[in-house]
């Protein structure tokens, strides 16, 4: 660590996963160059949809400092707002955009928010990081990939171990990571079983074994059509959440020279290209992206295909792939800078 003043950060929190590890990312980014110490900060919006735009209005046209007794109106906080003053306030999620701005007004600190604010002048913010092109941000950076505390370091670190642990060589492995149903898609039980088909039929063709996790999302009947339908000698691990739920997502990325990841989960995508591996997108018959909604899914994906971090396939083609192209280009060089755009700004930021 290079010899930099400390850093306090108050990191906002909307009780949702995904924006919680984008958020923390960020420490971990700041923490290679930077002492960082952070409060997190739970919060609640308490105004319903139709007074958000409201809002957003307020905060546009009002840029006055704003009282921790107003702010604690609009938001439930329930360890109160912290008395360390913060260098920097970070926050993913469009629920937490507003408490960004108030909080950055209150404390002069710096802002930085990631994603669309919703109704929100982008220049409220000190740093904006977007995951689609928004045409009313022009001074916004836009990512390639989502932030993660996954890094290719650390999946080398924890499939090592978990080889070692297991005593575990000579074996190819190659890993699935399983999501389930959500809005834009959606799985039928001839989904599942063509999935478990396709993975038996590639451990015969290439001699491999899988390590396969679920997740909170997969349905508990697509889990049993899976443990009932891939063959046991063709699996070395797997991690059923609904039966025996593990954390072993770094561990079977580390251990596995090639990863599958259903499509419905940007997370688990993210992951599987941070693993520095080939990765494949598997997807179902029923997809739907036509939808507004799904703009930043759709390009997202495009985005990420295009720079090849990433194939994509439907389900029943699984059969058809040959990795091995693939496998022998990333060994060669494979793409470990995802992160680096993020690091620029931030040293920028600082």
């Amino acid at each position: 660590m290079s010899e930099r003043p400390p850093l306090h950060l108050w990191i906002l929190s909307d009780g949702n996963p995904g924006h919680y590890n984008q958020s923390a990312a960020i420490a971990d980014r700041l923490s290679l160059t930077h002492e960082v110490t952070f409060d997190w900060i739970d919060a609640k919006l308490n105004l319903r949809g139709v007074l958000r735009p409201l809002l957003a209005t307020a905060l546009n046209v009002f840029k006055g400092k704003l009282t921790p007794a107003f702010i604690e109106k609009i938001y439930t906080i329930p360890e109160g707002i912290p008395e360390k003053r913060p260098d920097l306030i970070v926050s993913s999620g469009g629920k937490t955009a507003f408490l960004n701005i108030m909080l950055g007004r209150l404390t002069h600190a710096k802002t930085l928010f990631i994603g669309t604010p919703p109704g929100i002048n982008c220049r409220q913010f000190t740093r904006l990081f977007v995951l689609e092109h928004l045409p009313r941000c022009p001074d916004s950076l836009l990512l390639d990939i989502i932030p993660t505390r996954i890094t290719p370091q650390k999946i080398e670190e924890a499939g090592l171990q978990y080889l070692s642990e297991r005593g575990i060589r000579g074996q190819r492995l190659w890993c699935m990571l399983i999501g389930g149903s959500s809005r834009s898609h959606h799985y039928s039980d001839k989904d599942w079983l063509e999935l478990a088909q396709g993975m038996n039929s590639l451990a015969e063709k290439y001699g491999i074994k899988w390590l396969v996790t679920t997740s909170r999302r997969t349905d508990p009947a697509a889990e049993r059509i899976l443990s009932g339908n891939l063959q046991p000698r063709h699996v070395q691990d797997a991690a059923y959440w609904g039966i025996e739920p593990r954390k072993v997502v770094s561990a079977f990325l580390g251990a596995s020279e090639v990863v599958f990841s259903t499509q419905d989960s940007l997370t688990m995508l993210t992951e599987a290209m941070m693993s520095g591996k080939p990765a494949w997108a598997i997807y179902p018959r029923d997809v739907r992206l036509e939808h507004k909604s799904a703009s930043f899914y759709r390009e997202y994906l495009r985005r990420n295909i295009n720079l090849g971090r990433l194939l994509a396939i439907e389900i029943h083609q699984l059969p058809t792939i040959n990795p091995e192209g693939r496998i022998k280009k990333f060994r060669e060089g494979a793409d470990k800078g995802l992160m680096e755009d993020i690091d620029t700004e931030l040293s920028k930021l600082i």
